[in-house]
């Protein structure tokens, strides 16, 4: 994947986060080292790689502007611009002069209808209420009616889905003891050390040990 060919990385947020360039510095490096041989950036000719670009859609209740930037860099404590990576984040609550809205009709409809469900939760009635309501509306207003009418359980699914945060951290840190493992297994099979020391050292299986080998191109007997 080179030349005029990009990736796109775009996250839908209901809270706002000041971290979402970092997060998706992590994104970005995931990707490349999958795509990228392990032991292309020793090469001395530069390794061309696809674009990336950045997009974070907001619908939370804080106010926020239509459309702004994050920037990597602003979390640097020195004041200094050595690496950066820019997140355009476009807010996508329900505005009759919201410019994205305009362009892009599911979209628009889609934020009406969050729109709805958030009106009649405000009017008193329960979160299962507001959406049916608020699907009855999209529906008589040719509002995406023929996705409502045909996923509506589906819809009825993600709002009403309640965001276990504690289990998302505890998940996050399992990903980053992972990765670590990796990075660690990664190393030793660069050395060519036997797959049974690697396992035994890293605290993992053997077959996880020749999975990443094989997954990286470093296996070997």
């Amino acid at each position: 994947m080179a030349g005029n060919q990009h990736i796109i990385l775009m996250e839908h947020q209901s809270t706002l986060s000041e971290n979402m360039p970092l997060r998706m510095l992590w994104y970005i490096a995931k990707l490349y080292r999958q795509q990228v041989n392990p032991d292309a950036p020793y090469k001395k000719t530069r390794i061309p790689l696809p674009a990336p670009h950045f997009y974070m859609f907001y619908n939370g209740k804080d106010d926020a502007p239509a459309k702004w930037t994050m920037r990597l860099s602003d979390a640097f404590e020195e004041n200094e611009n050595t690496l950066e990576l820019v997140v355009a984040v476009f807010n996508i609550n329900y505005a009759k002069n919201s410019e994205l809205l305009q362009k892009c009709h599911d979209l628009k409809c889609y934020s009406i209808f969050v729109d709805q469900v958030r009106t009649e939760v405000a009017a008193g009635k329960t979160l299962h209420q507001a959406i049916a309501s608020a699907i009855k509306y999209c529906k008589e207003h040719n509002l995406l009616a023929d996705y409502f009418a045909k996923k509506e359980q589906e819809v009825f699914d993600m709002v009403s889905f309640k965001w276990d945060w504690n289990r998302a951290m505890e998940v996050r840190a399992e990903e980053v003891a992972d990765a670590k493992t990796t990075e660690f297994v990664l190393n030793m099979l660069r050395e060519h050390e036997p797959y049974e020391k690697i396992s035994r050292l890293a605290s993992t299986s053997m077959e996880n040990v020749i999975k990443i080998a094989h997954m990286n191109n470093l296996a070997y007997n």
